[in-house]
């Protein structure tokens, strides 16, 4: 998988003894999870999650995994979502599954519009 780089990505001076940061475990179990949306490169409507600060260099991703997640850019960091609550755009009980599952969620984005048409009367 190639990541386009983001500011963020690029390299950055290293300063040393690098510590990291300790990371509360997260709570998919629990239905609540912050997480790194990128969006294809190849097909602007494939969006691939996963838990917030994530390498996806170091994830696994199934051997017949759509050609169009071989190129992602990051689309949203550290979004926050919460089972049973809605997420404009997102299905959050899919991507926690998903997750919860295997790491990761394909997916897309969903909206919904209605139109009224009507003729006034004068």
């Amino acid at each position: 998988m190639r990541l386009h780089p983001s500011p963020e990505s690029l390299p950055q001076p290293e300063v040393s003894p690098r510590i990291e940061p300790s990371k509360p475990e997260t709570a998919v179990g629990k239905g609540k999870l912050s997480i790194d949306i990128y969006r294809s490169s190849l097909d602007r409507s494939k969006y691939l999650s996963v838990p917030a600060g994530s390498d996806l260099s170091s994830m696994a991703f199934p051997s017949d995994t759509d050609g169009d997640y071989q190129s992602v850019s990051i689309y949203k960091q550290d979004v926050g979502i919460e089972s049973g609550k809605t997420a404009v755009g997102l299905d959050v009980d899919d991507i926690l599954g998903q997750i919860a599952a295997r790491g990761f969620a394909f997916h897309g984005l969903k909206f919904s519009a209605s139109l009224s048409v009507g003729v006034g009367v004068r």
